[in-house]
């Protein structure tokens, strides 16, 4: 086997320093675009279209110095007059006045023209002009292309080549980081990837609250992106895969950070489980590491060797999630941190990019957003040998082993919390990973 030089750095920016972020007005925090009804002739007539804005600041805002503009690809936009105030650190939601129950339920106003149709744009604007904050923008060539979910959760780089306006996610909802103590007074294809997270419109959960770190101390990572394709190495490489946890802002007090390794073995969720031939890390499974305050950050060196001689798949590979001790946690710092999830693959030097591809296209996992029941199917007779299902928020795991088929229906009634899920596919052939939504 050959043994090739693999290096990963990681970029973690201390958000108020690196950004230049003064926490001094109010920022859009979530945006949700859904139509729930429509006429004979097909053009919606209920909207569940809402904004949240939200107030970094010990004072209170009064909106009627702001108004809403709704920008189209041509023609005049519609504005609307705000009134109400923001309290300081909260958040004011406005939306329209069809929205169903649960938007109305936490919503500040309902308004009918906070519509997103036909609108490619939308801003927060001060009365002398001044945008504060904008999300969407004109002149996209596709005004009419939105973005596909199943297509989003199984390719991350998807977004990536996706020329975006604010109607490209439609019936889709976005939530700003907590990291973003600033709106963006001009909008980008990179905002959008680097600052909001996409969820189905119905993920309204959050909606009504935010926290964010210009209020508290956030652990986050940064310029790693989920299952981040760069992240890979060859076996028998010795060369150490590092990464790096820090703070938004300097800590009052210590936090304690849970470490856990997500083998590609199949194997529950426990300490005997990591036990294996194909990889040792650094980071013993379940074990704890303390950032204490005042430091600059812990370093992990996660990944330190890959003794596999009898790789059978073409592909194997290792996890890594991260959660704050939330029985122990002084510091304040926010469970965000534990949605962040970073993947390592181990390749096979006589893998190729193409069977890895022939792989991924030969499995059909369906639907992508799941109520309770998920089918997966193969082509070409591959069959399907077991299946681990781990929650992004690192809370719970869930493992179908002995499947031995191209074709099943696996039941996740047991999964009680919605969200991200992460499928590790094992057949016969080797590994896939992909993502649901569980509702």
């Amino acid at each position: 086997m050959k043994n090739l030089i693999f290096t990963l750095t990681v970029l973690i920016l201390m958000v108020g320093q690196a950004n230049g972020q003064s926490c001094n007005n109010l920022i859009v925090t979530e945006i949700v675009f859904g139509n729930i009804g429509s006429s004979f002739s097909g053009e919606a007539t209920q909207f569940n279209h809402s904004v949240e804005v939200f107030n970094p600041t010990d004072l209170p805002i009064d909106l009627a110095n702001y108004t809403i503009e709704l920008l189209p690809e041509t023609g005049d936009k519609t504005v609307i007059e705000l009134e109400g105030i923001v309290p300081p650190e909260d958040v004011f939601v406005i939306s329209n006045v069809t929205a169903n129950t649960g938007i109305a339920s936490v919503s500040d106003v309902l308004d009918l023209l906070l519509s997103f149709e036909g609108k490619v744009a939308m801003q927060l604007t001060k009365l002398n002009g001044d945008v504060v904050d904008k999300v969407g923008r004109q002149g996209v060539e596709s005004t009419s292309t939105t973005i596909d979910f199943s297509a989003l959760l199984n390719d991350p780089n998807y977004l990536e080549s996706f020329d975006i306006n604010l109607g490209s996610i439609e019936n889709l909802l976005i939530r700003r980081s907590r990291l973003v103590q600033e709106g963006k007074s001009e909008f980008t294809n990179e905002d959008l990837l680097k600052e909001w997270a996409i969820y189905p419109n119905f993920e309204i959960d959050d909606l009504g609250f935010h926290t964010n770190a210009c209020l508290v101390p956030i652990l986050a990572w940064d310029n790693v992106s989920f299952l981040d394709p760069d992240a890979s190495r060859v076996e028998n490489n010795s060369a150490p895969v590092f990464g790096t946890v820090v703070s938004s802002e300097e800590l009052a007090a210590s936090v304690d950070i849970f470490v856990a390794n997500v083998g590609h073995e199949f194997v529950p969720i426990a300490p005997s489980a990591f036990v294996t031939e194909d990889y040792t890390t650094s980071v013993d499974p379940f074990d704890n590491i303390t950032l204490n305050a005042g430091d600059e950050g812990v370093e992990l060196e996660l990944l330190t060797a890959v003794n596999d001689f009898f790789i059978e798949p073409p592909i194997e590979g290792t996890g890594f999630y991260f959660q704050i001790d939330e029985d122990n946690n002084p510091a304040g710092a926010m469970e965000d941190f534990n949605k962040d999830v970073f993947d390592v693959e181990i390749i096979d030097d006589e893998t190729t990019s193409t069977q890895t591809a022939y792989l991924n296209s030969k499995i059909e996992v369906f639907p992508t957003i799941v109520e309770q029941f998920l089918n997966l199917s193969t082509s070409d007779n591959i069959r399907i040998e077991s299946v681990l299902i781990f929650d992004v928020s690192a809370k719970s795991s869930l493992i179908f082993e002995g499947l031995n088929t191209n074709t099943v229906q696996l039941d996740l009634n047991s999964i009680k919390t919605s969200g991200y899920q992460v499928l590790y596919i094992q057949t016969e052939l080797g590994t896939v990973i992909k993502k649901i939504y569980k509702h």
